[in-house]
């Protein structure tokens, strides 16, 4: 358990439709680090991510569903 809001983060994002994605964090060497299975709704998202315990860095975020991936970089 962190005990401060460190390694923690939330991500905001709109989409047009409904279905499940995976969230998944990867570290520089490309291992990954954390999954997460969510339904995102039509509209807007809020989506808050826990890294506690995973070391400070860059880490890419992949947000995929059956028929599109994206990425983006994390810094913590």
């Amino acid at each position: 358990v962190c005990s401060s809001d460190l390694g923690r983060f939330t991500l905001q994002f709109t989409s047009v439709d409904e279905k499940e994605n995976w969230l998944r964090i990867y570290d520089l060497s490309g291992r990954e680090v954390k999954s997460l299975l969510f339904r995102q709704q039509s509209g807007e998202n809020i989506l808050d991510v826990d890294l506690c315990g995973v070391s400070s860095g860059i880490y890419y975020l992949r947000i995929s569903d059956e028929a599109e991936q994206r990425l983006k970089v994390v810094i913590d």
